[in-house]
Protein backbone atom coordinates (compact mmCIF):
# COMPACT_ATOMS: atom_id res chain seq x y z
CA UNK A 1 0.00 0.00 0.00
CA UNK A 2 0.89 3.40 -0.22
CA UNK A 3 2.81 5.12 2.26
CA UNK A 4 0.35 7.28 4.82
CA UNK A 5 1.50 11.12 4.51
CA UNK A 6 3.23 10.48 1.41
CA UNK A 7 1.08 13.05 -0.42
CA UNK A 8 -0.28 15.30 2.13
CA UNK A 9 -0.35 18.87 0.59
CA UNK A 10 2.13 17.15 -2.19
CA UNK A 11 1.19 19.19 -5.33
CA UNK A 12 0.49 17.01 -8.52
CA UNK A 13 -0.37 17.34 -11.85
CA UNK A 14 -2.55 14.73 -14.10
CA UNK A 15 -3.19 14.83 -17.69
CA UNK A 16 -6.35 12.62 -18.61
CA UNK A 17 -7.84 13.11 -15.23
CA UNK A 18 -11.15 13.91 -16.57
CA UNK A 19 -11.18 10.04 -17.91
CA UNK A 20 -11.92 6.85 -16.67
CA UNK A 21 -8.70 6.17 -14.52
CA UNK A 22 -7.75 9.46 -13.99
CA UNK A 23 -10.92 9.79 -12.48
CA UNK A 24 -10.01 7.49 -10.01
CA UNK A 25 -6.72 8.54 -9.19
CA UNK A 26 -8.02 12.14 -8.90
CA UNK A 27 -10.36 10.83 -5.98
CA UNK A 28 -8.17 8.74 -4.38
CA UNK A 29 -5.15 11.76 -4.30
CA UNK A 30 -7.81 14.21 -3.00
CA UNK A 31 -8.15 11.14 -0.30
CA UNK A 32 -4.62 11.19 0.83
CA UNK A 33 -5.03 15.24 1.07
CA UNK A 34 -2.75 15.91 -1.98
CA UNK A 35 -3.15 19.30 -3.75
CA UNK A 36 -4.60 18.33 -7.31
CA UNK A 37 -4.10 20.07 -10.82
CA UNK A 38 -5.78 18.65 -13.96
CA UNK A 39 -4.96 19.45 -17.37
CA UNK A 40 -7.69 18.70 -20.28
CA UNK A 41 -8.13 19.89 -23.41
CA UNK A 42 -12.14 19.76 -23.09
CA UNK A 43 -12.82 21.25 -19.69
CA UNK A 44 -16.16 21.37 -20.38
CA UNK A 45 -16.77 17.57 -20.47
CA UNK A 46 -15.57 16.47 -16.74
CA UNK A 47 -18.32 14.53 -15.87
CA UNK A 48 -16.25 11.94 -14.13
CA UNK A 49 -14.96 14.85 -11.65
CA UNK A 50 -18.80 16.20 -11.16
CA UNK A 51 -18.91 16.55 -6.88
CA UNK A 52 -14.79 17.57 -6.60
CA UNK A 53 -14.74 19.94 -9.09
CA UNK A 54 -14.46 22.82 -6.34
CA UNK A 55 -11.75 20.61 -5.07
CA UNK A 56 -9.37 21.03 -7.71
CA UNK A 57 -7.81 22.82 -10.13
CA UNK A 58 -8.57 22.43 -13.56
CA UNK A 59 -6.79 24.04 -16.38
CA UNK A 60 -6.84 23.80 -20.20
CA UNK A 61 -4.79 22.61 -22.18
CA UNK A 62 -3.29 20.43 -25.30
CA UNK A 63 -0.48 18.04 -25.44
CA UNK A 64 0.27 18.91 -28.73
CA UNK A 65 1.26 22.68 -27.61
CA UNK A 66 4.11 23.15 -25.64
CA UNK A 67 3.19 26.28 -24.76
CA UNK A 68 0.39 24.63 -23.35
CA UNK A 69 2.49 22.18 -21.43
CA UNK A 70 4.61 24.76 -20.03
CA UNK A 71 2.13 27.05 -18.38
CA UNK A 72 0.49 24.43 -17.24
CA UNK A 73 3.44 23.11 -14.91
CA UNK A 74 4.42 26.79 -13.99
CA UNK A 75 0.56 27.23 -12.55
CA UNK A 76 1.21 23.93 -10.67
CA UNK A 77 4.62 23.89 -9.74
CA UNK A 78 4.32 19.77 -9.72
CA UNK A 79 6.51 17.32 -7.85
CA UNK A 80 4.70 14.56 -9.63
CA UNK A 81 3.14 14.21 -12.80
CA UNK A 82 0.65 11.17 -13.68
CA UNK A 83 0.74 10.98 -17.74
CA UNK A 84 -2.53 9.20 -18.16
CA UNK A 85 -3.86 11.53 -21.34
CA UNK A 86 -4.38 9.55 -24.79
CA UNK A 87 -5.96 10.00 -27.80
CA UNK A 88 -9.63 8.54 -28.39
CA UNK A 89 -10.88 7.95 -31.48
CA UNK A 90 -11.31 5.53 -34.23
CA UNK A 91 -8.47 4.10 -35.94
CA UNK A 92 -9.46 5.83 -39.70
CA UNK A 93 -6.36 7.05 -40.87
CA UNK A 94 -7.57 10.59 -41.05
CA UNK A 95 -7.26 10.55 -37.05
CA UNK A 96 -3.18 9.25 -37.38
CA UNK A 97 -2.35 12.54 -37.32
CA UNK A 98 -4.28 12.87 -33.53
CA UNK A 99 -2.69 9.50 -32.27
CA UNK A 100 0.68 10.88 -33.13
CA UNK A 101 0.43 14.94 -31.58
CA UNK A 102 -1.19 13.49 -28.62
CA UNK A 103 0.73 9.66 -27.73
CA UNK A 104 3.97 10.79 -29.03
CA UNK A 105 4.12 14.18 -29.57
CA UNK A 106 2.69 15.25 -26.51
CA UNK A 107 5.11 12.92 -24.39
CA UNK A 108 7.66 14.98 -25.99
CA UNK A 109 6.43 17.68 -24.74
CA UNK A 110 5.78 16.56 -21.52
CA UNK A 111 9.10 15.30 -20.53
CA UNK A 112 11.17 18.07 -21.60
CA UNK A 113 8.97 20.54 -19.91
CA UNK A 114 8.83 18.49 -16.60
CA UNK A 115 13.02 18.18 -16.66
CA UNK A 116 12.95 21.88 -17.62
CA UNK A 117 10.42 22.82 -14.44
CA UNK A 118 11.96 20.40 -11.89
CA UNK A 119 9.51 17.98 -11.67
CA UNK A 120 10.72 14.81 -9.16
CA UNK A 121 8.75 11.65 -11.01
CA UNK A 122 6.88 10.97 -13.71
CA UNK A 123 4.69 7.69 -13.87
CA UNK A 124 3.18 7.04 -17.61
CA UNK A 125 0.38 5.02 -18.28
CA UNK A 126 1.05 2.73 -21.23
CA UNK A 127 -1.09 0.14 -22.75
CA UNK A 128 -1.24 -3.63 -23.81
CA UNK A 129 -1.55 -2.69 -26.99
CA UNK A 130 2.23 -2.09 -27.07
CA UNK A 131 2.56 -5.39 -27.48
CA UNK A 132 1.31 -7.67 -30.54
CA UNK A 133 -0.12 -11.13 -30.10
CA UNK A 134 1.06 -14.47 -28.29
CA UNK A 135 0.43 -17.36 -27.17
CA UNK A 136 1.97 -16.89 -23.42
CA UNK A 137 2.11 -14.60 -20.88
CA UNK A 138 3.40 -10.53 -21.94
CA UNK A 139 6.82 -10.08 -20.44
CA UNK A 140 8.19 -6.38 -20.02
CA UNK A 141 10.87 -7.14 -22.09
CA UNK A 142 8.91 -8.85 -25.11
CA UNK A 143 9.73 -6.78 -28.23
CA UNK A 144 6.90 -4.29 -29.33
CA UNK A 145 4.54 -5.56 -32.20
CA UNK A 146 1.58 -3.22 -31.88
CA UNK A 147 -1.25 -4.02 -34.08
CA UNK A 148 -2.63 -1.17 -33.87
CA UNK A 149 -2.03 2.65 -34.64
CA UNK A 150 -3.19 3.36 -30.88
CA UNK A 151 -0.20 0.86 -29.66
CA UNK A 152 1.91 2.12 -32.10
CA UNK A 153 1.74 5.61 -30.98
CA UNK A 154 1.69 4.61 -26.70
CA UNK A 155 4.77 2.36 -27.52
CA UNK A 156 6.59 5.09 -29.31
CA UNK A 157 6.23 7.13 -26.45
CA UNK A 158 7.26 4.49 -24.32
CA UNK A 159 10.61 3.97 -25.51
CA UNK A 160 10.88 7.85 -25.87
CA UNK A 161 10.51 8.04 -21.95
CA UNK A 162 12.91 5.33 -21.58
CA UNK A 163 15.72 7.13 -23.65
CA UNK A 164 15.12 10.59 -21.44
CA UNK A 165 15.39 8.53 -18.12
CA UNK A 166 18.59 6.93 -19.15
CA UNK A 167 20.22 9.78 -20.69
CA UNK A 168 18.98 12.61 -17.94
CA UNK A 169 18.71 10.38 -14.95
CA UNK A 170 15.18 11.35 -14.77
CA UNK A 171 12.83 9.23 -12.69
CA UNK A 172 10.14 7.73 -14.88
CA UNK A 173 7.95 4.78 -14.28
CA UNK A 174 5.87 3.38 -17.63
CA UNK A 175 2.52 1.29 -16.30
CA UNK A 176 1.53 -1.06 -19.21
CA UNK A 177 -2.26 -1.50 -17.95
CA UNK A 178 -4.40 -4.21 -18.84
CA UNK A 179 -7.86 -4.24 -19.47
CA UNK A 180 -8.78 -1.69 -16.81
CA UNK A 181 -12.81 -1.39 -15.19
CA UNK A 182 -14.46 -0.65 -12.54
CA UNK A 183 -16.25 2.77 -11.61
CA UNK A 184 -17.00 5.92 -14.12
CA UNK A 185 -15.50 3.49 -17.25
CA UNK A 186 -16.68 4.22 -20.60
CA UNK A 187 -20.52 3.62 -20.93
CA UNK A 188 -19.39 1.42 -24.30
CA UNK A 189 -17.28 -0.97 -22.87
CA UNK A 190 -18.77 -4.61 -22.06
CA UNK A 191 -18.81 -4.34 -18.19
CA UNK A 192 -20.83 -1.33 -18.59
CA UNK A 193 -23.06 -1.76 -21.42
CA UNK A 194 -23.56 -5.88 -20.06
CA UNK A 195 -24.46 -4.42 -16.59
CA UNK A 196 -27.12 -2.18 -18.22
CA UNK A 197 -28.36 -4.99 -19.95
CA UNK A 198 -29.06 -6.75 -17.15
CA UNK A 199 -30.81 -3.67 -15.20
CA UNK A 200 -32.93 -2.49 -18.33
CA UNK A 201 -33.63 -6.06 -19.67
CA UNK A 202 -32.19 -5.15 -22.87
CA UNK A 203 -30.48 -7.31 -25.14
CA UNK A 204 -26.28 -7.27 -25.40
CA UNK A 205 -24.61 -7.66 -28.39
CA UNK A 206 -21.40 -8.98 -28.76
CA UNK A 207 -18.52 -9.42 -30.76
CA UNK A 208 -17.74 -13.04 -31.21
CA UNK A 209 -17.09 -15.98 -29.05
CA UNK A 210 -13.60 -16.68 -27.38
CA UNK A 211 -12.18 -13.76 -26.64
CA UNK A 212 -10.42 -13.41 -23.62
CA UNK A 213 -9.09 -10.13 -21.48
CA UNK A 214 -6.79 -9.49 -18.88
CA UNK A 215 -9.45 -7.91 -16.53
CA UNK A 216 -7.68 -5.71 -13.81
CA UNK A 217 -9.75 -3.85 -10.96
CA UNK A 218 -9.22 -0.04 -11.45
CA UNK A 219 -8.76 0.32 -7.64
CA UNK A 220 -5.68 -1.59 -7.91
CA UNK A 221 -4.39 0.17 -11.08
CA UNK A 222 -4.54 3.72 -8.26
CA UNK A 223 -2.43 2.16 -6.06
CA UNK A 224 -0.14 0.56 -8.75
CA UNK A 225 0.41 4.60 -9.82
CA UNK A 226 1.09 5.93 -6.12
CA UNK A 227 3.38 3.04 -5.09
CA UNK A 228 5.33 3.71 -8.54
CA UNK A 229 5.19 7.40 -8.16
CA UNK A 230 7.03 6.95 -4.34
CA UNK A 231 10.19 5.25 -6.37
CA UNK A 232 12.69 7.80 -7.67
CA UNK A 233 14.90 5.19 -8.44
CA UNK A 234 13.08 4.46 -11.10
CA UNK A 235 14.42 5.28 -14.54
CA UNK A 236 11.98 4.22 -17.36
CA UNK A 237 10.99 0.58 -15.60
CA UNK A 238 7.94 -0.47 -17.18
CA UNK A 239 5.84 -2.71 -15.15
CA UNK A 240 2.69 -5.08 -16.52
CA UNK A 241 -0.51 -3.95 -14.17
CA UNK A 242 -2.71 -6.92 -14.48
CA UNK A 243 -4.06 -9.27 -12.54
CA UNK A 244 -2.07 -11.86 -14.10
CA UNK A 245 -5.52 -14.38 -15.11
CA UNK A 246 -7.32 -14.18 -18.57
CA UNK A 247 -10.98 -13.72 -18.60
CA UNK A 248 -13.57 -14.90 -21.06
CA UNK A 249 -15.92 -12.32 -22.32
CA UNK A 250 -18.99 -14.55 -22.09
CA UNK A 251 -17.30 -15.47 -18.17
CA UNK A 252 -17.37 -11.69 -17.39
CA UNK A 253 -21.45 -11.62 -19.23
CA UNK A 254 -22.00 -15.15 -16.70
CA UNK A 255 -20.48 -13.69 -13.38
CA UNK A 256 -22.87 -10.53 -14.26
CA UNK A 257 -25.47 -12.39 -14.42
CA UNK A 258 -24.74 -14.29 -11.25
CA UNK A 259 -23.83 -11.68 -9.54
CA UNK A 260 -27.63 -9.62 -10.78
CA UNK A 261 -29.48 -13.00 -10.44
CA UNK A 262 -31.28 -12.28 -13.60
CA UNK A 263 -30.49 -13.83 -16.97
CA UNK A 264 -29.08 -11.88 -20.07
CA UNK A 265 -30.16 -12.38 -24.00
CA UNK A 266 -27.72 -12.20 -26.07
CA UNK A 267 -26.68 -11.61 -29.46
CA UNK A 268 -22.88 -12.67 -30.48
CA UNK A 269 -21.12 -11.57 -33.67
CA UNK A 270 -23.09 -8.47 -33.85
CA UNK A 271 -19.70 -6.31 -34.40
CA UNK A 272 -16.90 -7.57 -37.03
CA UNK A 273 -13.94 -9.12 -35.35
CA UNK A 274 -11.19 -5.70 -34.49
CA UNK A 275 -7.16 -6.45 -33.97
CA UNK A 276 -7.21 -6.32 -30.25
CA UNK A 277 -9.98 -9.07 -30.17
CA UNK A 278 -7.30 -12.09 -29.23
CA UNK A 279 -8.37 -15.65 -27.48
CA UNK A 280 -5.32 -15.60 -25.67
CA UNK A 281 -4.09 -12.49 -23.88
CA UNK A 282 -2.47 -12.40 -20.36
CA UNK A 283 0.07 -10.73 -18.19
CA UNK A 284 2.59 -11.74 -16.36
CA UNK A 285 3.13 -9.06 -13.45
CA UNK A 286 5.72 -10.66 -11.32
CA UNK A 287 7.93 -7.66 -11.81
CA UNK A 288 5.30 -5.30 -10.13
CA UNK A 289 5.68 -7.67 -7.30
CA UNK A 290 8.99 -8.11 -6.97
CA UNK A 291 10.23 -4.57 -7.66
CA UNK A 292 7.03 -2.39 -6.61
CA UNK A 293 5.73 -4.61 -3.88
CA UNK A 294 2.23 -4.36 -5.68
CA UNK A 295 -0.52 -7.23 -5.82
CA UNK A 296 -3.97 -7.32 -6.93
CA UNK A 297 -6.19 -6.82 -4.00
CA UNK A 298 -9.33 -7.39 -5.88
CA UNK A 299 -9.82 -10.43 -7.83
CA UNK A 300 -12.59 -10.55 -10.50
CA UNK A 301 -15.70 -11.56 -8.50
CA UNK A 302 -14.93 -8.80 -5.51
CA UNK A 303 -14.39 -6.04 -8.57
CA UNK A 304 -17.55 -6.79 -10.46
CA UNK A 305 -19.63 -6.97 -7.54
CA UNK A 306 -18.49 -3.50 -6.44
CA UNK A 307 -18.24 -2.30 -10.09
CA UNK A 308 -22.24 -3.76 -10.50
CA UNK A 309 -23.20 -1.93 -7.11
CA UNK A 310 -21.88 1.54 -8.49
CA UNK A 311 -23.11 1.02 -11.88
CA UNK A 312 -27.01 0.42 -10.22
CA UNK A 313 -26.32 3.92 -8.75
CA UNK A 314 -25.53 5.22 -11.21
CA UNK A 315 -26.15 6.65 -15.34
CA UNK A 316 -23.23 7.69 -17.57
CA UNK A 317 -21.74 9.22 -14.24
CA UNK A 318 -24.33 10.97 -13.00
CA UNK A 319 -26.28 9.65 -9.73
CA UNK A 320 -29.99 8.77 -10.47
CA UNK A 321 -32.95 10.01 -9.05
Amino acid sequence: MAAKNQWHNRRVLLTGGTGFIGANLVRRLLAEKATVFVMSRNISDAWRLEGILDKITMISGDLSCFADIDAALAKSKPSTIFHLATARVSEDPTNFPLFISINTLGAHHLMTAAKNAGVETLVYAGSQLEYGQSNRPHLETDRLEPDTFHGLTKAAATLFFQATARQTDFSVAILRLFHVYGPWESPKRLIPTATRAVLNETTLRMTQKGIRRDYVYVDDVVEAFLMAAERPDLKGEVFNIASGTQTLNEDIVMAIERHTGKRLVVEFDAYPPRPTDTIFRVADIEKAKTVLGWHPQFDLDKGLCATIDWLSKYDRGHRKK
